[in-house]
């Protein structure tokens, strides 16, 4: 049986820092354990633009430098169901 991947969203979306916003967070399964090394790809739900990262050895993620817009996330590792996140701004 697959255990569910979760992401606990730290920040999200749009940031106030001029034009450019961020995603952040860590991820843990659904004991809340760490997942150091997840997967996580941001895909930008208006122009289908994607960015990709890698979970750090404390299970954090920072996707900066993005468009302020609307966001949907996937966040993946083996063994584990992938978590969808949608409607992130």
């Amino acid at each position: 049986m697959k255990s569910r991947l979760t992401a606990a969203l730290v920040a999200i979306g749009a940031l106030a820092q001029g034009d450019q916003a961020r995603i952040t967070g860590t991820v843990v399964d659904s004991s809340g354990a760490l997942i150091p090394g997840a997967a996580i790809k941001v895909t930008n739900q208006k122009t289908g633009a994607a960015r990709e990262a890698t979970a750090n050895d404390t299970a954090a993620f920072f996707i900066t430098g993005l468009s302020p817009s609307v966001y949907s996330m996937a966040v993946s590792s083996p063994g584990l169901s992938t978590a969808q996140f949608k409607e992130i701004n």
